[in-house]
């Protein structure tokens, strides 16, 4: 590279670096994503001219201005922030792009992993979407006509997520579900995870699964995480979709997808819209379930978080929720001191 261009930090701290980011970005029809962790930049003297950043294992907001074609920056940039990665622990990386960039990432031995009109997901090992269709170990695939599935957070799980299970159980052969793997919410993916597998303990034909990296991670679908940022939903709906029915759904034989309704959320409200349009092009079939309501209000985990932070808010969450969901919460208040022992019956501690 040119001696006249150096490699150095860009500080999101500061004014100037973050205004010389955005401004950048901005020429090529980006923006400075706000959850951003780290960046690192290409500088002529002061001015950037090339830039790249990272938020968990995800790296994306890169830009190279036109007078470093053929400089590799792209590179450089790129071997600085993976570099900055495995220096934190973190080995699998994904990348968000544009489409007429994927080509320049494959080059520097990323693999494609979904695309969209207006972004594509790449990871840099060709390994990993493979160990994590392998691990699912689909059961009898070719003798279920109908296998469904169904993602959810289930942070906590309510009586609204075993109806819906319910529903699509009574109406498929087999049924998959998907837990959010990402350890970003109210209750831990361990306790979630748990939470569901007992919470349908009496449905015989449904298995688990972690989502891992690959289903509404925040590498494929960071808004959901972000809530309020909603102006790039549609598109990272477009790659958790595309990479939903390209490749798990083969895998495991999926020929329906069930998703219950979103009066509440509008993250979630557009990404059923973009898999109620993408779904069928890859074979699925996608329904909307109507949500089970309690006293004329609809079911909802958000309405238990709140009511948990209320002085009397057990009583109601206990008609909301399966027994198992209010035993493990009522547990819970008890260890953090907001509930003494003897304020609630000794069944509910176990």
């Amino acid at each position: 590279m040119d001696f006249s261009y150096h490699l150095q930090e860009i500080n999101l701290n500061d004014p100037w670096d973050l205004a010389q980011m955005t401004d950048l970005l901005a020429r090529f029809g980006l923006r400075l994503e706000p959850d951003l962790e780290g960046a690192a930049g290409l500088f002529e003297g002061e001015r950037l001219v090339a830039c790249g950043g990272f938020a968990g294992n995800v790296l994306k907001c890169f830009a190279v201005d036109e007078s470093l074609r053929g400089e590799n920056a792209l590179g450089t940039l790129l071997s600085s922030l993976i570099k900055r990665q495995y220096e934190r622990g973190i080995t699998q990386l994904f990348v968000f792009t544009k489409p007429e960039t994927k080509d320049y990432f494959r080059g520097l031995g990323f693999s494609v992993l979904a695309e969209a009109e207006k972004a594509v997901l790449l990871e840099n090992s060709k390994r990993g979407l493979a160990e994590y269709l392998t691990s699912l170990r689909p059961l009898k695939k070719n003798e279920w006509k109908k296998v469904g599935a169904i993602v959810m957070n289930a942070n906590p799980f309510t009586n609204g997520h075993l109806a819906l299970v319910w529903e699509a159980a009574v109406r498929c052969d087999w049924l998959h579900i998907f837990v959010v793997q990402e350890d970003r919410s109210s209750f831990s993916f361990a306790d979630r995870f748990r939470l569901v597998q007992e919470g349908i303990g009496e449905i015989p034909n449904v298995s688990v699964h972690p989502g891992g990296p690959y289903v509404i991670s925040y590498a494929t679908f960071p808004t959901y995480f972000l809530k309020k940022e909603e102006e790039f939903t549609s598109t990272y709906a477009e790659i958790d979709a595309a990479l939903f029915g390209a490749s798990l759904a083969p895998v495991l034989g999926i020929s329906d997808r069930f998703v219950g309704e979103e009066p509440f959320c509008p993250v979630t409200a557009i990404y059923n819209q973009v898999l109620q349009k993408r779904m069928p092009e890859f074979g699925v079939n996608f329904h909307v379930c109507p949500r089970v309501s309690e006293d004329g209000e609809p079911i909802s985990a958000s309405r238990v978080r709140a009511l948990l932070k209320e002085p009397d808010g057990l009583k109601e969450i206990k008609r909301l929720v399966p027994e198992t969901t209010y035993r493990y919460l009522t547990k819970k208040l008890i260890e953090s001191g907001t509930m003494k022992q003897n304020e609630t019956s000794p069944s509910a501690l176990f």
